[in-house]
């Protein structure tokens, strides 16, 4: 709902009043005593709320115009270590809050120079507490003015973020880690070769940030020298300028003497003693670190090196370090991976040369071999089998594999019994599985099956041959980076969490049983948060996962310094894998539990602890408690999040209050005219809007652009000049009347004579006539009438040009082929442009519908896919449509159209998703009905409902959908002819159709249309019939220059001559000359010069007997204009499909003359 205002509302000389800013009018004028006494109240609560500010945990000082420091709250001191009477008085860029960073004091005073002009300063920065820890706060400088419109003085706020960035930072360093990853594991996966797959991690290395050049070597034939195999940067030409020298005593690039097995770093290259005959090539490239890491093909043994150089010193530490390393340990995985596959393809070739030479191979091979009958008993076990699971090879032969070294299930609940059985059966489903295998001292390796039937000469199963590669390692790894993902999984549930609009009890319970379930932190299923009270001093318990009542009972109330969760509170620090204490351990089902107890912090101020437990005796893991911490972190920051949206609600209650008293609508904004508050009555008269969607929005958000700017304006002068405004206008209120009232605005000023915002009230005086609602209403339909015949003729003579070329591309291509598909598309566009115009003209009235029987059904399905286009996957799309045939005498393009602009509207009041269905069904009126609906005739219907479960629609504006350009939508969103068009298309189908609505419940438009006992089969039949060509000679008339040049192309194309002419008058000259040869004119009527009916009598005066075929992009209406009369004459309608065109033609030239 919005507010409609008429005149501009400039303040009427009569009620301008001065002083007090929050007084009204003398009393006697416009403002009773009443009121006057709540405006007093008010400004007695803005007092209140000025301390309350003033005591906020925010950083927060005043400064003068010429930069000192006048006055900081002790939020500020405090992070500082400084008391008030050090720092007043001083220039604020010279404060210990600036005065670590001469970067910082720049942005500072270029701030307070533009803050003095005026402008409001915000940017991030950062300040260095007491003990030298660095805090990033969210600064700005807001100016105050003076009575006199000048800056007075600036207010400088500051708001802690460190551990938001911290959070922020870490979050944005693991998603990059594991983007990189992710590529290099997409490398490895899809990798041909093994050249190709170094050349792509090199890329991938050379690929991040601060990383100019990254190359990859190895040792070739036993040398001691190493040659580089791929490199990647831009700073390649450097590769040439190094050598590598396993044997080298002394340091030279990328030595490997120092590496073995594990990596290199230099920090700083330029100060490397081994490095100064290569300085000035590292100066040049920017090389000025370096991290190297050994690569391997087999096993632990060291055979090339990945090298990575880095722009900046000490680049490669910490996480940065770790992704190289890991980069390097999947690299020689793949390589290992490669030198395998080498091996299993040399067995398998030496398998099919040579009995003996297999047997060689298999009893030698780093691979498990075996053989199996086709009983699935082992008949052949090699030496790595027996080393890799222990058994000698005399306790397996003979035994099927289930009863030794595969067990029955694996670690899953796989039957692997029932796998094997079903191999034996069907190997060639399992030419390749991995599974669990049973070592003899009974533990578990996964292996990597290749598996071969072997045939005899009659093609029966002889033997299966197996050969299998021991992948434990890989599954572990594999296993390690589904934990890393996992990690970051939770982490990205609590951030949201953290930030979702939920409660403070909902959001530690669903935090707290996300870390606890967390399956790799091996956490019992137990945990707790304490919160800190008031005072400070001890703890409450303010969520459990899985507490008895008696463990509640203990842990209501901790004090600081008792127990291990008040030790930590008191040291603020964590503690890992600590014993569990008395009076706790005797409450739990297991006492042998160890305590795992973290502090919840908000930078230095304590919010809680976090306290998990585990299985006494369980090891250290670093990863664990590195997780546990970071999810502490980001804990406290939804908990603090919560707290200061909680002090504020708080102080917006006590207003709310106030002004909900006030038995009038009055509203609130501050000076950026955000609204920060209204009363019920101007939230439920006014905007019929709740609350939440007022508060914190501007009028541009909920009135039209051009009265929220009248607005705007008014609220401008009304700051500028302080003087208080009251005038008479209209407003919409939310019963959908226009109310005549007077507005009274005022400036709300501060303790210290600065502008706070504005406060209004609005009082009801008139009642709204709807009349002019009404004149304006069909203002509307005329002038849509005026623009869519206007615009016509163009148009159809466009998408004839378009549709007569494209059609002849048609003729010219195959169906199928590229452009042949193309061509088909521009066609289809076109159509739909024609029936868009079609449309239009129909709803006002300039072009009549072209009905024909259709079954509705058959209509429905034809849109159905359309229709889901047109809905996104969030709502449900179903039709129930009628199983006998439901014919009905319409236009069905415009049926179909229909039910598209009901399908967009129920999408758009659905933006969360829902449902949405289509259903048909017959229907008998009876008088009855027709009583009791007060429409319709009887006779039997169809009924068509469409229904979705959205937001409804509001009861007050149901009975106006159907006006045309009313909307609900935004700007831009819609232009409110959709439903309109809809009701004018149902109308002229002698049709009804109703809408029932429930906000918040859904809507149901029911569309009843008359049944017909015509089956529209002889139509089609004649639709489908395909229209020749000749060789007769036609004139064609056209003052286009397009539509003359696509006519004549389309008919030299069927093997007509064609004469052509521009006007009328030129074509009756042609005439003359030469009419005993043309067979046909084909013209156009409204031609400069002379018409074509003008044309047409003249051609009859001479050759009464002419064959004429009119063509028009304009409708009958316009036509009438000049004469012509429906069915009087042969006429094509524009945009002309050439198929139509030519029917046309040739049905005239089989028929008899005009006349």
């Amino acid at each position: 709902m919005s507010f409609d205002l008429s005149p501009s509302p400039v303040p009427e000389a009569g009620f301008r009043s001065r002083g007090n800013p929050l007084s009204s009018t003398p009393p006697s004028e416009s403002v009773s005593p009443d009121l006057q006494q709540r405006l007093r109240e008010l400004e007695e609560k803005e007092r209140r709320y000025h301390a309350l500010f003033n005591g906020t945990f925010q950083l927060s000082g005043t400064i003068s115009c010429d930069g000192i420091l006048t006055d900081a709250n002790s939020s500020a001191l405090r992070l500082v270590g400084a008391e008030l009477a050090d720092v007043v008085g001083l220039p604020f860029v010279e404060t210990p809050w600036w005065s670590h960073s001469p970067v910082e004091q720049h942005r500072l005073r270029e701030g307070i120079r533009a803050a003095c002009q005026g402008e409001f300063v915000r940017f991030e920065t950062s300040h260095v507490d007491g003990q030298g820890q660095r805090h990033y706060i969210d600064f700005s400088l807001n100016p105050v003015f003076d009575s006199n419109g000048e800056v007075g003085y600036l207010i400088a706020e500051g708001r802690d973020i460190t551990a938001h960035e911290e959070a922020s930072r870490e979050l944005l360093r693991l998603k990059n880690l594991y983007a990189v990853l992710s590529r290099v594991n997409h490398a490895l996966l899809h990798a041909r070769d093994e050249g190709a797959l170094l050349q792509t991690i090199c890329e991938i290395a050379a690929g991040q940030e601060e990383i100019p050049l990254a190359w990859i070597g190895f040792r070739q034939d036993g040398s001691t020298r190493i040659e580089p195999l791929a490199w990647a940067g831009e700073a390649l030409a450097a590769i040439h300028d190094f050598f590598l020298d396993i044997d080298c005593s002394e340091p030279v690039p990328g030595s490997l003497t120092s590496i073995e097995n594990r990596p290199l770093v230099i920090d700083s290259l330029l100060d490397e003693p081994g490095f100064l005959p290569w300085r000035d090539i590292l100066k040049h490239y920017r090389l000025f670190s370096l991290a190297a890491f050994p690569l391997s093909r087999r096993g632990d043994e060291m055979e090339g090196i990945l090298v990575v150089y880095a722009g900046t010193p000490g680049y490669f530490h910490g996480g940065t370090l770790g992704l190289f390393e890991e980069m390097a340990q999947n690299t020689s995985y793949a390589l290992g991976v490669f030198a395998r596959e080498q091996e299993r393809r040399r067995a398998e070739e030496a398998l099919t040369r040579s009995e003996s030479r297999y047997r060689e191979l298999v009893e030698n091979a780093n691979s498990v071999i075996l053989r199996l009958d086709p009983q699935g008993r082992v008949t052949f076990f090699n030496e790595f089998a027996e080393r890799l699971l222990g058994f000698d090879r005399q306790e397996v032969l003979g035994r099927p594999a289930w009863e030794t070294f595969v067990p029955v299930t694996d670690d899953s609940g796989r039957n692997l019994k029932r796998m094997l059985e079903q191999l034996l059966l069907r190997p060639e489903d399992y030419r390749y599985n991995v599974n669990q295998n049973l070592c003899r001292d009974g533990s578990r390796v996964w292996i990597a099956w290749t598996n071969k039937v072997i045939e005899d000469d009659t093609g029966q199963v002889r033997e299966i041959l197996s050969i299998g590669h021991d992948i434990t390692a890989e599954r572990q790894q594999a296993e390690l980076l589904e934990r890393k993902a996992s990690e970051e999984e939770i982490r990205n549930a609590l951030l949201r969490l953290a930030l979702e609009p939920i409660s403070l009890q909902e959001f530690l319970q669903q935090s707290l049983r996300q870390i606890v379930l967390a399956p790799w932190l091996g956490l019992l299923p137990q945990g707790g948060i304490f919160l800190c009270t008031g005072d400070g001093r001890e703890m409450f318990l303010a969520a459990d996962y899985h507490f008895t009542a008696e463990q509640r009972d203990v842990c209501t109330r901790v004090r600081f310094g008792e127990h291990l969760c008040g030790k930590v509170a008191a040291e603020c620090r964590a503690y890992f894998g600590e014993q569990l204490e008395e009076p706790f351990a005797r409450l739990l089902n297991n006492p042998k539990q160890d305590q795992n107890v973290l502090p919840l912090l908000a930078g230095d101020e304590l919010l809680g602890v976090l306290t998990v437990y585990l299985p006494t005796g369980r090891p250290r893991d670093v990863l664990s408690e590195a997780f546990l911490s970071g999810a502490a972190d980001i804990l406290a920051i939804g908990i603090s999040r919560r707290q200061t949206e909680m002090t504020l609600r708080q102080h917006d209650a006590l207003m709310q209050r106030l002004i909900d008293t006030i038995p009038i609508p009055i509203y609130y904004k501050d000076t950026e005219l955000i609204y920060q508050g209204c009363n019920d009555y101007f939230a439920r008269d006014i905007l019929a809007l709740p609350k939440s969607a007022i508060v914190g929005k501007n009028m541009y958000d909920i009135a039209p652009e051009d009265l929220a700017r009248v607005y705007e304006e008014a609220d401008l002068e009304l700051l500028r000049s302080g003087e208080t405004q009251v005038y008479h206008t209209e407003v919409r209120y939310a019963d959908g009347c226009r109310h005549g009232v007077i507005i009274h605005k005022a400036v709300i000023m501060r303790e210290d004579g600065t502008p706070y915002g504005i406060v209004g009230a609005i009082l009801d005086i008139t009642e709204h006539q709807k009349l002019q609602e009404q004149l304006r209403h069909a203002q509307k339909v005329e002038a849509l009438g005026t623009l869519t015949g206007g615009i016509a003729h163009d148009f159809n003579n466009i998408l004839t040009a378009i549709m007569g070329y494209a059609s002849i591309l048609q003729l010219k291509l195959a169906r199928d082929s590229e452009m042949g598909v193309i061509v088909n598309q521009i066609l289809d566009t076109t159509e739909k442009a024609a029936n868009l115009t079609y449309s239009l003209l129909t709803y006002s009235r300039k072009q009549v519908a072209k009905p024909k029987a259709i079954d509705i059904n058959q209509a429905i399905c034809g849109i159905e896919t359309m229709l889901r286009r047109v809905l996104p996957e969030t709502i449900e799309f179903a039709t129930r449509l009628c199983e006998e045939t439901l014919m009905v005498l319409a236009d069905q393009p415009q049926l179909e159209q229909v039910l598209v602009n009901m399908a967009t509207n129920a999408r758009d009041a659905m933006p969360s998703g829902g449902r949405l269905e289509i259903r048909s069904e017959a229907l008998v009126i009876d008088e009855s009905f027709v009583r009791q609906q007060g429409f319709g005739a009887p006779s039997n219907y169809v009924r068509l409902t469409v229904s979705d479960n959205g937001e409804g629609i509001p009861e007050e504006i149901v009975d106006r959908i159907f006006d045309p350009f009313f909307t609900t939508k935004q700007v831009g969103r819609g232009t409110g002819l959709g439903l309109s068009i809809s009701y004018g298309i149902i109308k002229q189908h002698h049709g009804h159709i109703r809408v029932e609505s429930k906000p918040g419940k859904g809507t149901v438009f029911s569309i009843y249309l008359p049944l017909t006992e015509h089956d529209g089969t002889a139509a089609e039949e004649t639709a489908r019939l395909l229209p020749v060509g000749g060789s007769e000679l036609i004139l064609v008339v056209e003052d286009d220059d397009a539509v003359r040049q696509v006519s004549r192309a389309v008919l030299e194309e069927v093997g007509y001559k064609v004469l052509v002419a521009a006007d009328g008058q030129e074509a009756l000259d042609l005439y003359r000359q030469r009419g005993s040869e043309i067979d046909l004119v084909l013209t156009d009527i409204i031609m400069p010069r002379m018409t074509g009916l003008e044309l047409f009598q003249e051609i009859r005066k001479h050759d009464p007997a002419v064959r004429i075929l009119f063509t028009s992009g304009y409708t009958f209406d316009a036509l009438e204009d000049h004469g012509i009369e429906e069915g009087e004459v042969d006429i094509i309608f524009k945009p002309v499909a050439p198929l139509e065109l030519l029917d046309g033609i040739r049905r005239l030239l089989d028929g008899s003359k005009s006349g």
